[in-house]
C-alpha cells in the first residue's frame, strides 16, 4: 500500500471515531456524522409536497415558506440525501451554491404518501453523502410524536 493510501485508509478509520481527526495533509477536520431524518424535516417535506401540489413544482424557501413556521429550516436541504428533494439547477445571484428553488421528487411523494420507506439516518463525511443506516422509517415515523401527520395531511 502506498504511503497516500495508507495515510487516507487510517484517516477514515479516525473519522468513523465519536471524535473524529484533523487530517495532517490537508489540515480540515473529518468526522463521519450520522443525520437522522427529524421530524422537522418530515413536516417540510408533507408542506412541500401540498405547496407544489398547485402547480410549480419549484419553490424558492425564503418566499414560498414565510407562512410556514418551521424549526430548524436550515435542515430542510439534508432531504436531498435521501432522494427526496433536489435542488434546481444553477446558482443565486449572491453567488451561494444553490438558488434556493427545490422541488419534492417521486420518491418524495410517496414517502410523505406513507407508500415508502426511507433509511432514518444518511451517514456524511466531509457533506458528502456516504453511506445510510440500516434502519428505515416511514413519514409517521420520522414525525415521530411531535407532530400529527393526520393533522397536518388535513391542514
Amino acid at each position: 500500500m502506498s504511503t497516500l493510501e495508507s495515510a487516507r485508509s487510517e484517516m477514515l478509520s479516525k473519522a468513523h471515531s465519536k471524535h473524529g481527526a484533523h487530517c495532517p495533509c490537508c489540515e480540515r477536520f473529518i468526522k463521519l456524522y450520522r443525520r437522522p431524518l427529524s421530524a422537522s424535516m418530515a413536516r417540510y417535506l408533507i408542506v412541500l409536497a401540498k405547496k407544489s401540489g398547485t402547480g410549480n413544482p419549484w419553490l424558492h424557501v425564503e418566499t414560498d415558506f414565510r407562512d410556514v413556521s418551521i424549526p430548524s429550516r436550515g435542515d430542510y436541504a439534508k432531504l436531498r440525501y435521501w432522494g427526496l428533494i433536489e435542488p434546481k439547477p444553477g446558482v443565486s445571484e449572491r453567488g451561494a451554491r444553490t438558488n434556493g428553488y427545490w422541488r419534492i421528487t417521486d420518491k418524495g411523494r410517496d414517502f410523505v404518501a406513507g407508500n415508502t420507506f426511507v433509511p432514518s439516518h444518511v451517514l456524511l463525511l466531509n457533506n458528502q453523502l456516504v453511506g445510510f443506516s440500516d434502519k428505515s422509517v416511514t413519514i409517521r415515523d420520522a414525525l415521530g410524536s411531535a407532530f400529527s401527520y393526520d393533522e397536518l395531511m388535513a391542514a
